[in-house]
């Protein structure tokens, strides 16, 4: 029996999870770009076991894969790529469908891994824009610089170094 329509199956499944995944991720960005943690939090969630299904279905497509290929070439010592494979099979139809399908798995994946990476990279930005606001935060400066108390003066009673030696305007004769 031909491997060819199991293989087309296999990848149509494929097809339907990367587009999941990269729905996804857009998803993923907006809720970094929002910091909704609690967001996040569902995303990665519903991610992983994305991707655990993603893997199940990784492992099916590649056994049939070897046995497509064993199926047209015993003699090949190493699987066939996905373009040599194709020409093996003989059902038009199906050819097409795998043609159609491994183009725009080829497109998807790397849509997927972009955004992917531009996630990550997005994550560590924030991140690093947290310890510094941290850091800021919760650091003591090195010198105790003059600060304004609620009556607008230096705390402390000291004359404002800036303002040292001028008159007021309630000072100054008309």
């Amino acid at each position: 029996m031909s491997q060819f329509p199991k293989l087309l199956r296999l990848l149509q499944k494929e097809l339907s999870q990367q587009e999941k995944l990269l729905a996804l991720l857009t998803k993923e960005r907006a809720a970094i770009v929002k910091l909704n943690q609690e967001e996040l939090d569902r995303i990665s969630v519903e991610k992983a076991s994305l991707l655990e299904s993603a893997v199940g279905l990784e492992k099916q497509r590649a056994e049939v894969y070897g046995r497509a290929c064993d199926e047209v070439s015993s003699s090949a010592s190493s699987p066939l790529k996905f373009s040599e494979l194709l020409e093996f099979c003989e059902e038009r139809t199906t050819k097409q469908g795998l043609a159609r399908v491994g183009a725009e798995l080829k497109n998807l994946v790397t849509s997927v891994k972009t955004l992917n990476e531009g996630n990550g990279t997005l994550i560590k930005q924030c991140m690093g824009l947290i310890a510094t606001t941290v850091s800021i935060l919760t650091s003591k400066p090195d010198t105790d610089l003059p600060t304004y108390g609620a009556s607008g003066k230096l705390n402390g009673g000291e004359e404002d170094p800036a303002f040292a030696g001028r008159r007021s305007l309630s000072d100054r004769s008309v």
